[in-house]
């Protein structure tokens, strides 16, 4: 079957089971219009018009009784598209959170426990911090949410029910006692949903009673670490090279103080590709090519980290990611992808627990992965064409690159 006939099949079977029928809208000027609302995420909705076809308005631009009823209809009906990939919005220019603001819940300096409480986080540190770099770091948190929700990927909707968890270390002892990573500086444990951060790593460092904040060059790690955080919902959907790529294409998005901004994308992906190289170094960058990158599952991307072997690996993965969501064609594989594993996802069969923010899958996702890789990603392109495209881009962006041979067959 052809990826526009699947498509078309899906969208049948979307709105036979949880389209609202057609009514009548108003926007915040008061002129009204007739339409049939597809899919809505926290910015936008999605519409069918009578014979002018799908149109995407935002949120702000509806009325506040039409704001209503999309939230409620969205609260009846959870497993709608949050996009639509045939009717894509443009990137926003920026993103921000309402509220970046903390404030310290308890405190107990004889367990070395510390507590402090945001909008959407819940931090526990074993060392007594000061608010302002417990604000700026819960900055982070919050602008990275309010982005994955901004972004017209379908990646995130918001309407959680429980506050994320975060917990500082102040020694790697303490850190890996807790589940974190060996030589890593940041770990989002997929088992409880915690993100667990090395203050040091991070340039916060407690020496008797002085104290380093030197962190704010650091907060690619954070951004990274979220950005798993906030996407545990999808479950067990993504495969290694997509969590890990979308992670860092956040981790080199633009941020300050609580804001990102995605204009200059091109610049800064290609900056934070080389961020550990010493100036004058001229030698290639290495990648790995993306057929072979596609084929890491998680133990053998956790073998290779393990031998040292990361920065290639996190390198060719965020390049490839953001090849994908911006500059390969008409920029629908990543939403078509993504929506195409949340349908299989939602499927009730596939389904045997949900705690939290946490879903446990009856049946691997691995076959299904495999099938919609070849329908969005691929597209028909055999290993060397997809690389041939990719290494045109990574060319555009003025880096000098090499590939890594494949193995024998």
């Amino acid at each position: 079957m052809s990826r526009a006939a699947s498509l078309l099949l899906s969208l049948i079977f979307f709105r036979g089971a949880a389209c609202a029928a057609m009514r009548e809208w108003t926007d915040q000027a008061g002129r009204k219009f007739t339409a049939e609302i597809i899919a809505i995420d926290a910015w936008r909705a999605t519409f069918v018009l009578p014979d002018q076809g799908k149109a995407v308005l935002g949120l702000a631009q509806l009325s506040p009784t039409d704001v209503d009823f999309v939230a409620k209809w969205r609260a009846a009906n959870p497993t709608v598209p949050l996009v639509d990939p045939q009717r894509l919005a443009p990137w926003p220019g920026e993103a921000a959170p309402a509220d970046i603001g903390v404030k310290l819940k308890t405190e107990d300096p004889k367990a070395a426990a510390f507590v402090y409480e945001g909008a959407h986080f819940t931090t526990q540190s074993d060392v007594s911090l000061p608010l302002d770099v417990v604000r700026d770091l819960n900055g982070v948190f919050e602008a990275t949410r309010a982005a994955l929700m901004a972004l017209p990927l379908g990646l995130h909707r918001g309407g959680e029910k429980e506050k994320y968890a975060v917990h500082f270390f102040s020694t790697p002892e303490h850190y890996t006692a807790a589940g974190g990573m060996t030589a890593s500086g940041g770990h989002f444990q997929g088992n409880t949903g915690r993100m667990l951060l090395l203050l040091p790593n991070l340039g916060i460092r407690a020496t008797g009673f002085a104290r380093t904040y030197d962190h704010q060059k650091n907060l690619f790690i954070v951004k990274h670490e979220v950005t798993h955080q906030l996407l545990m919902r999808w479950g067990n959907a993504f495969p290694v090279w997509f969590a890990e790529g979308i992670a860092e294409v956040i981790a080199a998005t633009p941020y300050a103080r609580g804001r990102y901004t995605f204009s200059g994308m091109d610049a800064a992906i290609a900056a934070y590709v080389q961020k550990w190289r010493s100036p004058g170094d001229t030698k290639p960058l290495h990648l790995i090519p993306p057929a072979q990158l596609m084929d890491f599952t998680m133990s053998s991307w956790e073998q290779r980290v393990t031998g040292q072997s990361a920065y290639e690996l996190y390198n060719s993965a965020a390049l490839f990611v953001y090849f994908l969501l911006l500059h390969d064609g008409d920029a629908s594989a990543i939403p078509g992808f993504l929506d195409a594993l949340r349908r299989e996802r939602n499927r009730p069969r596939a389904v045997i627990a949900t705690s939290g923010f946490r879903m446990v899958s009856g049946q691997p996702m691995s076959e299904f992965v495999k099938k919609a890789t070849s329908d969005f990603i691929r597209r028909g392109r055999s290993d060397e064409k997809l690389t041939a495209d990719f290494s045109a881009f990574v060319k555009k962006l003025g880096l000098h690159v090499e590939f890594e041979a494949p193995p024998p067959r």
